[in-house]
């Protein structure tokens, strides 16, 4: 008879287990069907001439608005009117005013999620020689090609004798998103020749004038020829543009000084360190097992020291994942009660990687401080969706479906994204309460005023020694 039971009971948990795994797929199917469909297809004849391609892929763009729910009324009616202005304009239009009419066309959802594969369009455009990055005091030079090492560490002031602010400001309409993160964006563009002949901000697109500073050498102007995209040039940003390693024959500036810890081990997407009595902890959260594996043995590390203070640098993450969601949401629980969570945030910051933050702060509660900048978006964005390639020019686009408010608990599967309901989140902000940023001085010196501004909070805390 207990034979019997056990073959019951091992029938049952096998059932239990089958209906689970069949009911997980079809959540996942059904999941992916509203937040992810499947990009819109055409059926079109080969084209015969470029007015042709450019007509057609248009003409498939069109439909990328019925896909993305970002656009409001008042935008989606701009979009359409720019496509009837790109379909007169077809065929006389070069790759290059082609690419930023698109650009354009999904910028104006104002959504950070709903753009243009910049990374692509970074290999497919001619570059200058050198790699610019945007900080609080300016854009400046942080790597350079063999021969053109004396532009290094200069702040560039001019374009061909405009001020670089304004050439910025011209190339926003083409960049998706504001703030800080947009701005960057457009700063990869200042980098192309091309894309600024297009944009009708130069008179040529085999290279570019640049004037530029610093404090020792004064004012120089340079004139940069154009090259070649290079084969990685799509995924030098963030972290690798500043921390390294450069493009191969490239010189990156400057070899920062040891010890910096937001550059420390800039390809590992879970770093921790000792800090004093504490633990600094940086984040790029990726979908891989790697990154699943390192946060759990993280994790355990933690529940046992059971350290007084952490600081979490969330300054490099550009999204966030289920695994990195959850242990953000569970890192209160795996430090000393009532211990500082100090959070390290760039006005970078936006969409999907703002989910991650409002779910720290919001277990955090009281013992939650955040030190840096603003982020680059609201609390209200549009992401998951899918991404569109046109056929005929291969630009790739991604359209936004799933509404994301981190200010209200969500309960209705017609208005949120339904992953949202069953891990609710409600915060009145993500702005910093210690102001701080990063200067190029302070990046050449090796210096990191947000984490300064953190270990001097805890020093008035008396969590550490003055």
């Amino acid at each position: 008879m207990a034979v019997g039971f056990l073959n019951w009971l091992l029938r049952l948990v096998i059932l239990t287990g089958v209906l689970a795994a069949i009911a997980w797929g079809a959540w996942g199917l059904a999941l992916d069907a509203r937040f992810r469909p499947n990009p819109p297809s055409a059926q079109l004849p080969p084209p015969q001439d470029l007015a042709q391609s450019q007509a057609q892929d248009i003409h498939v763009l069109r439909l990328f608005l019925s896909y993305d729910e970002s656009y409001s009324a008042e935008t989606r009616a701009r979009a359409e009117a720019l496509l009837d202005v790109l379909k007169d304009r077809a065929g006389r239009m070069s790759r290059a005013e082609f690419e930023l009419g698109v650009a354009e066309f999904v910028a104006l959802s104002g959504n950070s999620q709903t753009r243009a594969d910049i990374n692509v369009r970074a290999q497919r455009f001619n570059r200058l020689p050198v790699r610019l990055a945007l900080f609080a005091d300016g854009v400046f030079v942080v790597q350079a090609q063999a021969g053109r090492e004396d532009l290094l560490g200069r702040r560039l002031l001019r374009i061909n004798d405009r001020p670089v602010a304004d050439v910025l400001n011209q190339l926003m309409r083409y960049v998706s998103g504001s703030g800080i993160a947009a701005r960057a964006d457009a700063v990869r563009m200042l980098e192309s020749p091309d894309l600024l002949a297009a944009a009708q901000l130069s008179g040529s697109s085999d290279g570019l004038s640049l004037t530029l500073s610093d404090a020792g050498a004064g004012e120089v102007t340079r004139w940069v020829d154009a090259v070649a995209p290079h084969a990685d040039d799509g995924n030098v940003s963030g972290l690798s543009l500043l921390a390294g390693p450069p493009l191969s024959g490239w010189t990156l500036n400057p070899v920062l000084p040891q010890g910096v810890l937001w550059a420390h081990e800039p390809q590992l997407p879970v770093f921790s360190a000792p800090l004093v009595t504490g633990v600094y902890l940086r984040l790029t959260p990726q979908d891989t097992t790697t990154f699943v594996m390192a946060l759990n043995a993280l994790g355990e590390k933690l529940a046992k020291q059971k350290p007084p203070f952490i600081i979490v640098d969330l300054r490099f993450a550009t999204g966030i994942t289920e695994p990195a969601r959850v242990f953000l949401a569970r890192l209160p629980t795996l430090i000393a009660p009532g211990a500082p969570i100090i959070s390290l945030q760039s006005g970078a910051l936006r969409g999907d990687a703002m989910i991650g933050l409002a779910h720290l702060k919001q277990a955090a509660g009281s013992t939650y401080i955040a030190i840096g900048e603003p982020p680059s978006e609201g609390l209200i964005f549009y992401g998951e969706g899918n991404t569109m390639c046109l056929p005929n020019s291969r630009i790739c686009v991604r359209y936004a479906v799933a509404r994301h408010d981190l200010t209200r608990v969500c309960t209705n599967p017609l208005d949120c994204y339904w992953p949202d309901i069953f891990a609710p989140v409600a915060v009145d902000d993500l702005e910093p309460d210690i102001a701080a940023s990063m200067g190029f001085a302070d990046y050449l010196t090796g210096r990191d005023p947000l984490l300064e501004r953190a270990l001097d909070y805890l020093k008035a805390q008396g969590l550490l020694a003055p």
